[in-house]
């Protein structure tokens, strides 16, 4: 039944979403005769990404990413959806992208990265999408990040290497580098 779901929250939603976007999702008579799944075909559809149960195996939070491929861009966002099918609901809207969404234990508040401010920071909504905000300022931003069981601590992942830095800028001793470096 999830996979269902799922499969339903992202063409029920393409069309209110893409036309937010300015993407048209409707495909052309030339793409309905063809028959064909070209490249230009998929990039009018919405690509469901991380899909997380929540504590009570009531609810999927899950990403919805959607391209504007005349401007090579996309945007993520954050959706709901009962787990044994239903409606789903935009939790977040494009002002940036977020992803990588958890629950909490008490399944009261998600949380998920948002590039919308600062780079890449975390972020914290209740489960209904009211009351969001940034819990993170860190410079350059977070790559990864967990929630202790007990709920009281963060820990996040940030790359060694400075925003618009590479490995020659940070060890010029070591020209040659092609390594990342994470702390």
């Amino acid at each position: 039944a999830l996979v269902g779901a799922l499969a339903c929250a992202c063409s029920g939603t393409k069309t209110n979403t893409a036309q937010e976007l300015g993407i048209d999702p409707a495909l052309t008579e030339a793409e309905k005769a063809a028959g064909v799944l070209t490249p230009e075909v998929l990039w009018k559809m919405g690509r469901i990404g991380s899909a997380v149960l929540s504590p009570d195996g009531q609810n999927v939070v899950y990403t919805v990413t959607w391209y504007k491929l005349a401007e090579s861009r996309s945007t993520t966002s954050l959706y709901t959806i009962p787990s044994g099918g239903g409606e789903p609901k935009r939790l977040t809207d494009f002002t940036g992208s977020d992803n990588t969404p958890q629950w909490s234990r008490d399944g009261a508040t998600i949380y998920f990265l948002s590039s919308r401010n600062e780079g890449s920071q975390l972020w914290a909504m209740n489960a209904d999408g009211t009351n969001m905000r940034q819990l993170s300022h860190v410079d350059g931003g977070l790559d990864g990040y967990g929630i202790a069981p007990t709920g009281d601590r963060i820990w996040y992942v940030q790359s060694g290497i400075q925003v618009g830095k590479t490995t020659k800028d940070s060890y010029p001793d070591l020209p040659k580098t092609s390594a990342m470096i994470y702390d």
